[in-house]
């Protein structure tokens, strides 16, 4: 007991105090949009984004308590979970608007995508901060961590879900940053980026003329 009062002590309860009102302005703004007027009945999304916020909430705090090491340590196993997952939905997902997002479980709906998002977040930080730090200065570290998040967003990509995909990128730019990969490589990669990008959206225009 003492141990996990100690890591509550420890907590980051600023950033927990943004998250929390960033939840509760969900709520509120999802309450406003759905406001029809004095004695209408008011649909139940607010209810439920309150509802899906209070299970999040118990899911942070118990995963608060677990020690991250522990979470590190199975990498591998979230992030081949992650990948089998955006490749089910790309054959089972249900199809909205053109798009396969959602895996349908007992009437809820899953998005692999987000979960890839975590998965991701754990496969690159147990990569590049269990090597020795003079090897992330390395061109293959980088190389590695582009591989480790190309993968899911392609696949994500293919849904599509180009927002979710896009999201992956600076999160992949900012762990690398932080544990020590040059910056001229990331420069680098993020020129080749954008000469690619480019190119892909000049070619899209050209096939649509």
């Amino acid at each position: 007991m003492k141990h996990y009062l100690q890591l509550l002590r420890r907590m980051d309860w600023l950033l927990f105090a943004a998250m929390a009102c960033l939840a509760v302005g969900s709520v509120l703004f999802i309450y406003s949009a759905s406001y029809r007027g004095p004695g209408q009945e008011m649909p139940s999304y607010y209810r439920m984004q309150a509802i899906w916020f209070g299970i999040g909430l118990l899911v942070y705090l118990t995963l608060a308590l677990v020690d991250y090491r522990l979470i590190c340590q199975w990498a591998t196993i979230w992030y081949l979970l992650a990948i089998s997952a955006l490749l089910l939905v790309l054959v089972l997902g249900a199809r909205v608007y053109g798009s396969r997002r959602w895996l349908g479980v007992h009437g809820l709906g899953l998005q692999p995508a987000e979960f890839a998002k975590l998965a991701v977040i754990v496969a690159l930080a147990y990569y590049l901060f269990h090597r020795p730090a003079e090897t992330r200065r390395r061109w293959q570290t980088m190389a590695g961590a582009l591989l480790l998040t190309g993968v899911p967003a392609a696949l994500v990509l293919i849904e599509p879900d180009l927002g979710s995909a896009l999201v992956l990128i600076p999160i992949c730019f900012g762990m690398a940053f932080v544990a020590g990969v040059r910056v001229k490589h990331l420069v680098l990669v993020a020129l080749l980026g954008v000469m690619i990008g480019s190119l892909g959206l000049a070619l899209m225009w050209r096939m649509k003329e």
